[in-house]
């Protein structure tokens, strides 16, 4: 974890202070975005803490951040583990988060594409490459592989392709309009082929009717796998599916190498099962009555502590720490409901607690609103 160790600091006039450690929190700003410092209880080491997220880390940002805090409160470096902290930020431009998705104009005519597990790009940049007309959106949840993707965008100056590291299935139920996708790309998918992981599968019936709802009439799904039972299984889920038509399903051991796993499975002479679909003119399912919000605010009478876990049947809240200032309380909280999970920031004042999507650069959902909302109640 990137960390700065300075001379005794002054502490800035606006503070938090943990509820149970000897902590401080100080806020930081970068651009529209806010972040906060850790000073940790010896009073000489600083870190990022609460809204930084892996990717941010990955690309070089927190650096940048940190060091320039440490400069404004004058303060004296001893040691650091920043390295180059001047190190080009390539691929930020490409990052989307849950706000830029939100307010890209999805009205313009090109043609969009969406790639699930993207990894390091091979196939999405060489794709925006050829084709500046078409916008390209990736999502992939390893930071390591999707860092390669986003500097592989930045140095070929790609301003028609973005990655956001986010799960699929939360990314087409919460973020992406109906009706709006030309094409869903789905290269090599984990076939998570271990009975008590089938649930982790990307093609099930919700995910399809998903897929459903947001690609255009005559949109196309491209499937590969080198698992033949997962793509006999894929092939029949999208068969019984009434809103698509199999195009092609095809085996092969020379295909076009689009990707790294491709290129990596024909070196070793692993068959490819192809599938290709087409959006039919068959009405979507019902959309989810389940929207995100962008802000709440709950009567929350009592203050909050560290470690405290509400639970009720498939929905978890846990705020992990709190942290008191003189007139809020910082809340730093993970939200569960089901198997989607939420990293949120939360703030207390006045016996109410509020969620806003500009503090978090994110968003929940109504149903979790509503669910926050009946367990402050009772």
């Amino acid at each position: 974890m990137p960390h700065l160790y300075v001379a005794p600091l002054k502490i800035p006039e606006r503070h938090w202070c943990h509820d149970q450690r000897d902590s401080k929190l100080f806020r930081a700003m970068d651009g529209e975005e806010t972040f906060f410092i850790r000073l940790d209880p010896s009073g000489k080491m600083i870190r990022l803490s609460l809204l930084t997220t892996n990717i941010d880390l990955l690309l070089n940002r927190h650096k940048r951040i940190l060091y320039n805090f440490a400069r404004r409160m004058n303060a004296e470096i001893l040691k650091s583990n920043l390295g180059n902290f001047l190190k080009d930020e390539r691929g930020l431009f490409n990052l989307w988060n849950e706000k830029k998705i939100a307010s890209f104009d999805w009205n313009t005519p090109s043609p969009k594409h969406l790639e699930i597990g993207s990894g390091n790009g091979m196939f999405l940049n060489a794709q925006a490459k050829r084709n500046p007309h078409c916008v390209f959106i990736g999502t992939e949840i390893n930071g390591f592989v999707l860092k390669k993707a986003l500097r592989t965008a930045a140095t070929g100056s790609l301003s028609n392709v973005f990655y956001l590291r986010k799960e699929a299935r939360y990314l087409l139920r919460y973020l992406i309009p109906e009706n709006i996708l030309d094409a869903i790309h789905i290269y090599f998918p984990d076939p998570w082929s271990k009975t008590r992981h089938h649930k982790r599968k990307l093609i099930q019936p919700t995910t399809i009717e998903n897929f459903a709802r947001c690609l255009k009439h005559g949109g196309s799904i491209f499937f590969t796998s080198d698992d033949v039972e997962y793509a006999t299984e894929a092939k029949e889920l999208f068969e019984k599916s009434p809103c698509f038509n199999l195009k092609t399903y095809e085996m092969t051991t020379s295909p076009k190498i689009y990707t790294k796993y491709e290129k990596k499975w024909i070196t070793e002479g692993r068959i490819i099962y192809s599938l290709s679909l087409q959006r039919n003119d068959f009405p979507s399912p019902p959309s989810s009555s389940d929207t995100i919000i962008e802000s709440f605010t709950l009567l929350a009478p009592h203050r909050l502590k560290s470690d405290t876990i509400f639970q009720k049947d498939d929905f978890t809240v846990i705020f992990r720490d709190v942290y008191r200032g003189e007139d809020e309380d910082l809340i730093d909280a993970i939200v569960t409901l089901g198997r989607t999970i939420w990293f949120v920031l939360f703030s207390w004042r006045e016996g109410k607690l509020h969620f806003s999507s500009e503090l978090n650069q994110k968003f929940l959902s109504r149903r979790v609103e509503t669910l926050l909302r009946h367990l402050f109640l009772a």
